[in-house]
């Protein structure tokens, strides 16, 4: 009910490009998970929340947010969250041109989704890496996890990372 409505309006104002409004509704389901010490809704929160700051250009405040939600997950163990931190927490160091940082936090999101069978993110992992070594000037490292991103499901199938790979290569 009260979750899955707060769920779906800040789907809808991310949709819409309403940044503010977003994080309000995230402030206030986070507050519902801080009133019921639902630490797994809290570490959701915060990804998002960091989401959202890294979307407004905040990124010191998107880290501080994942970074947060990262020790969360670690405490409760959950490892879908942990990957998923990484995950974001690389994003952000793209956002701010680290590109050697996010690698960092990239190879160990790949190894949390190997580790928990999620193969769909084990390839967008790899279209991250892809990314980030084109970035930094490095063609044939790029290449190789775009190539291993295609490979991973084979050439029929069609995903939104394997269509990234197509593209970039």
């Amino acid at each position: 009910g009260v979750f899955e409505s707060h769920r779906k309006i800040v789907d809808m104002y991310a949709r819409m490009g309403y940044p503010p409004e977003s994080l309000e509704n995230y402030f206030a389901h986070l507050k519902i998970f801080e009133e019921r010490g639902m630490k797994r809704g809290i570490a959701s929160c915060y990804r998002n929340i960091g989401i959202v700051y890294g979307m407004m250009g905040n990124y010191p405040e998107a880290l501080e947010y994942h970074l947060a939600a990262l020790k969360i997950s670690e405490e409760i163990g959950d490892k879908w969250g942990i990957a998923d931190c990484y995950s974001n927490i690389g994003d952000v160091y793209v956002d701010i041109n680290d590109h050697q940082e996010a690698l960092e936090f990239y190879f160990v999101s790949l190894k949390k989704w190997e580790e928990i069978g999620q193969r769909y993110f084990v390839s967008v992992c790899y279209n991250n890496i892809g990314d980030a070594y084109a970035s930094m000037g490095n063609p044939s490292e790029a290449l190789d996890n775009y190539f291993t991103c295609l490979n991973y499901f084979g050439k029929d199938t069609i995903y939104a990372s394997t269509i990234n790979s197509h593209n970039n290569i």
